[in-house]
């Protein structure tokens, strides 16, 4: 199992988000196969055949998710609204007995759950917080992939590009949303909803497309809730089992895991086969095209698979006392297009530490390109401030304060940048004046020296 770092319930994916989605598909299986497989879990006393049920449910409360909490509800709330209007179990009183029994079952799981996050853990309630840092990050994560579609409508910027674009976005993003601390804003690899991310980074045809497909699925869906459409059982739950997914792909980014996708595709393909297919015709040219597209995509996949595995065996290799041994390799692997935005990202700040620990100026000149190019490709306020570490080692302070000027404009809410910043400026000052520079500087309370590489903690 993944180490937990937080009071929530992680599971077997290290994300209790992840897993809260896990958690929840099992919930929807273990109705479907209560409520119309007879065979299903039989005990001599009836309430004992749901604690199997009882314990998901409370290991899913434990997660704290709220995504999974909104996604569960949601689709709860569509399957007791059918029984409602009589388009599911219409006149069958016993499954419908079954089915508020599992209701019964899920709300004493929910009052355990949230009694046990209040009593042993502390953090009961979270569910219900919406005012926290996570919560408000994702409106700028949000605003930001608004922007970027703004600024690309048409193509995007690229499958996977989103988290090279956001640093340029947030603080803008910030500004018109209005109501977001900047304590809040942070770095994510993903916009924490799969419309809009697909949006920026595929532009207005993919877009276009996922819309489409999104607005035959809920159609399909609320026709069948208006009674127009007569299903059987699992082609109902075909389309139930979706609903999650979608519902926190609204909220996370459930697809970007391949766990998750397996089990995605796996509910998708349930879905299909519950339709009917047809046939289309194909001339033998157009077979052969399609052969040829497939046959370039593996090939394209299998270079991508190597330079990914060249990579990692480099990574995993590094001596962590010494990574400047393999330096050679990182440039060489750095000229590689598709490798060189993960790899400065993963290498930099590892070699940065190095030099600033060592005081070696030399090695220094060699990783600077490469922490230039981080910080203006990605522009990421952690990166600017690390290249600030490297000018200042090189003993150019006023590029070094440029760059932390812009690591506070991009975070001002980060105070080590600011005593950076402060820093700097007693530099120049002690060198104006001829004062030493610890006439400048407080001094600590143990009598240690105010350097600073002990008063700077590099960012990763």
């Amino acid at each position: 199992m993944p180490i937990n770092h937080s009071f929530r319930i992680a599971g077997i994916y290290g994300q209790p988000n992840m897993f809260a989605l896990l958690l929840v598909t099992s919930l929807l299986v273990f109705t479907y196969k209560s409520i119309h497989d007879e065979k299903f879990i039989k005990y001599r006393f009836v309430m004992l055949k749901y604690l199997p049920f009882f314990a998901i449910a409370v290991t899913f409360f434990l997660t704290n998710s709220r995504a999974g909490l909104v996604s569960l509800s949601f689709t709860i709330f569509i399957l007791f609204v059918s029984i409602i209007r009589k388009s599911y179990l219409a006149e069958d009183k016993e499954k419908q007995k079954i089915f508020f029994q599992i209701l019964f079952v899920l709300f004493f799981a929910f009052l355990l759950g949230h009694l046990m996050n209040q009593t042993i853990i502390g953090e009961g309630g979270r569910e219900f917080n919406v005012s926290d840092r996570g919560a408000a990050a994702r409106f700028v994560f949000w605003m930001a992939a608004i922007l970027i579609f703004f600024d690309y409508p048409w193509l995007g910027v690229g499958l996977g590009n989103y988290e090279l674009y956001l640093p340029k976005y947030t603080e803008k993003a910030h500004d018109l949303l209005g109501f977001v601390q900047f304590e809040a804003v942070g770095y994510t690899k993903w916009a924490h909803n799969e419309l809009l991310q697909l949006a920026c980074e595929g532009g207005f045809f993919v877009f276009t497309i996922i819309l489409l497909i999104l607005f035959w699925y809920l159609w399909q869906l609320n026709a069948w809730l208006r009674g127009r459409r007569q299903w059987s059982s699992l082609k109902l739950y075909s389309y139930i089992f979706l609903l999650p997914f979608i519902v926190q792909s609204m909220f996370s980014w459930p697809l970007r895991h391949p766990a998750i996708m397996v089990l995605f595709f796996t509910f998708l393909g349930l879905l299909i086969s519950q339709h009917r297919y047809r046939t289309i015709q194909v001339s033998p040219g157009a077979k052969g095209l399609i052969r040829a597209a497939a046959f370039c995509g593996v090939m394209v996949l299998l270079l991508l698979s190597y330079h990914q595995a060249k990579m990692r065996a480099f990574v995993e290799g590094i001596d962590q006392e010494d990574p400047q041994t393999r330096f050679p390799l990182f440039e060489q692997l750095a000229r590689t297009p598709y490798l060189e935005q993960p790899l400065l990202n993963n290498m930099v700040p590892r070699y940065t530490r190095v030099a600033l620990r060592d005081d070696d100026k030399s090695f220094g000149e060699q990783i600077l390109p490469y922490a230039e190019k981080i910080a203006s490709l990605q522009g990421g306020h952690w990166q600017w401030f690390n290249l600030g570490l490297i000018y200042h080692l090189l003993a150019r302070e006023e590029e070094a304060k440029q760059a932390v000027r812009r690591a506070i404009d991009l975070k001002p809410s980060e105070g080590k940048y600011w005593e950076f910043e402060h820093y700097l400026n007693m530099l120049r000052a002690s060198k104006q004046t001829g004062r030493p520079l610890k006439e400048f500087l407080p001094i600590p309370p143990d009598g240690g020296a105010s350097d600073v590489k002990e008063v700077f903690e590099l960012h990763d």
